[in-house]
């Protein structure tokens, strides 16, 4: 490829819609939307603008979507517990829902921490007890000087 087909490439690049190259600021862009809307929207809406597949654009917005959803109540889902909230509403959208579920419980956790992590749910996770050590190790090595 020569300097003038490089150049005819980089002009292709930059007429495109700018849009199709950003698709999680468009995304993030419909959950703060989503979220200042007093009216929440449907499962439907939430699927057909931020997707509930398994790839990336289609399930990052959506697993943020559940965390932000899950601290407010939502119909048919009966707990008090805004970290279990999360996990039951993206299970709800159906798709990829073990890859949504995990996320939103990932961001949940982190945002709630331990106090809104059931025991129950933990011993049913894969190696928690050594996560759980892993990370005071690591909170350890941060906190020193």
């Amino acid at each position: 490829m020569d300097a003038g087909t490089k150049v005819n490439d980089d002009e292709e690049f930059l007429n495109i819609d700018k849009s199709e190259l950003m698709p999680y600021k468009h995304q993030l862009t419909c959950v703060k939307k989503f979220m200042e809307n007093q009216n929440r929207p449907t499962s439907e809406t939430v699927i057909n603008k931020l997707g509930n597949d398994v790839t990336a654009v289609g399930s990052v917005a959506t697993a943020i979507y559940c965390f932000l959803r899950a601290k407010y109540p939502i119909d048919d889902i009966h707990t008090d517990n805004p970290m279990r909230r999360a996990i039951q509403y993206a299970i709800t959208l159906g798709g990829d829902t073990d890859t949504i579920a995990s996320m939103a419980g990932a961001i949940a956790g982190a945002f709630y921490g331990d106090d809104k992590m059931s025991q129950e749910l933990l011993r049913h996770c894969e190696a928690s007890a050594e996560f759980d050590k892993l990370a005071v190790d690591l909170f350890d090595i941060t906190i020193k000087e």
